[in-house]
């Protein structure tokens, strides 16, 4: 999350080397090897019992569904105040994001 949060603030470029570093993706391929990885990954999977991959994959999904339209809820509530042209004060401001920890814990 502290990595996450510099990355927001600062706007800092990363390379591939600094995503591995922080195990952000799975797997990486030059694009020719792609779908032949992609099959290997798939047989891979295919060794476990289908409804338990069927199952894992739908909870990721609903999962993964719900926590992105929290985010995009939670963004809009921001850019609402952010850019609303009335000045808040500091206790305001204070008391609006007590309420987003609250709503979005």
């Amino acid at each position: 999350m502290t990595y996450a949060k510099n990355l927001l603030f600062t706007t800092d470029e990363i390379g591939l080397a600094s995503l591995k570093n922080i195990n952000f993706p799975t797997r990486v391929f030059p694009l020719e090897q792609l779908e032949t990885e992609t099959f290997n990954f798939a047989k891979q999977i295919a060794k476990y019992q289908k409804e338990f991959s069927f199952f894992t994959k739908t909870m990721l999904t609903i999962m993964n569904k719900a926590y992105i339209k929290s985010c995009l809820d939670l963004e809009d509530e921001c850019g609402k105040v952010a850019y609303d042209p009335k000045k808040f004060t500091i206790k305001e401001l204070d008391d609006f994001i007590k309420g987003l920890h609250e709503k979005y814990p």
